[in-house]
């Protein structure tokens, strides 16, 4: 499968996980700030502090390990998959496959072979109802 289609697919499905988060109330939406009380007096502008450095990625070996995981969902053990590049750029896509598949998919596909390829963490599980979880 071409790797742009793979790639747009992925994008829609995680938007789609954040929507149903959202929906849910899993995900509470973000309060607006009250206006400002005007009390007539211009205020000064606050001094900006410095941006801190742009931080390095954390080390692969001392804080995350290719292999299997566990987390807790709804009181559940899920089991996962981490794979991490040894050239990680300490970001990691959250793998989350459509109805009637499974974390293999990805796998089969190699779609996180070549997200590897450019220095991505891959997490992988499987939905309820879907293979280790079935």
């Amino acid at each position: 499968m071409n790797t742009k289609i793979v790639l747009i697919l992925i994008i829609i499905m995680a938007i789609s996980a954040v929507a149903a988060l959202f929906l849910t109330g899993l995900i509470p939406p973000k309060e607006k700030p009250s206006p400002p009380i005007d009390s007539g007096e211009e205020e000064m502008p606050k001094p900006q502090p410095p941006k801190p450095p742009h931080p390095e990625p954390p080390s692969p070996s001392k804080e995350l390990k290719t292999g299997e995981v566990t987390f807790r969902s709804d009181g559940e053990e899920v089991k996962a998959l981490v794979y991490v590049p040894q050239n990680w750029n300490g970001k990691c896509i959250i793998f989350v496959h459509g109805l009637g598949s499974s974390k293999s998919k990805w796998l089969q596909e190699n779609v996180v072979e070549e997200f590897q390829k450019h220095g991505y963490c891959c997490f992988l599980f499987d939905l309820p109802l879907h293979d280790d979880r079935g």
